[in-house]
Formats: structure tokens, C-alpha cells, sequence
């Protein structure tokens, strides 16, 4: 990392959690995905007990639960996805976290 950077990217700054998640991931993913939409949404929402997994996950995001869900299907679906709303609602962190768990490359947002 950089001197000149604020911060790392999400998919450095949880760059083990995604390779666990990654190696645990049994679902069908999308065509070019790295994570299953089922790991994705737990990336971003943080895991509960009842997932079963070994670990905890703790939430990245924080807001409309159905929201991620929507946002994840319609990525899934082969269609873009546009984020609206008021500033400071964490749409561009949102962003971000997707497509480090989907891609592993945020600087494609």
C-alpha cells in the first residue's frame, strides 16, 4: 500500500476473509464470479449462527438488508445495477463491497 492512499481497497483490506470464504463457497456461482451470491450477501451482511459456518463474518454494510439482497440477484441476473439515493447513504461502499466478493477488483466501480 501507498503513502498517498487513504485506504486499501476492500478486496486487500479483507483479502483473508474473502480467500476463506472462497475456499468454504460449495454453491453455484454466476458465470465469472469468485463467490456464490450466498457468500456474497455474507460478506456484506455478516454472518448469524444459523449460517453454520466455522467463523463469524462481521457486517460491512449497514442498511436495507432487502436491498443487498435485490442488488445481488440483479447482478446475478447478467444485468447492471444502479445504485440511487441521497448522499451518504453508503451506495459507494456498497458498490465496492460487491464487487470485491464478486470480481475481487473494486476499481472496477
Amino acid at each position: 500500500m501507498t503513502d498517498d492512499m487513504l485506504r486499501a481497497p476492500a478486496e486487500v483490506k479483507y483479502a483473508e476473509e474473502l480467500d476463506w470464504l472462497e475456499s468454504v463457497d460449495d454453491g453455484p456461482k454466476p458465470f465469472s464470479w469468485r463467490l456464490s451470491p450466498r457468500m456474497v450477501r455474507l460478506f456484506v451482511l455478516g454472518s448469524e449462527r444459523s449460517d453454520g459456518l466455522d467463523r463469524e463474518i462481521p457486517q460491512k454494510w449497514f442498511g436495507d438488508r432487502s436491498f443487498v439482497e435485490r442488488s445481488i440477484v440483479t447482478l446475478a441476473s447478467d444485468r447492471g445495477l444502479l445504485l440511487i439515493g441521497d448522499p451518504g447513504t453508503g451506495k459507494s461502499w456498497l458498490a465496492e463491497l460487491l464487487s470485491a466478493a464478486i470480481c475481487r477488483n473494486s476499481t472496477l466501480v
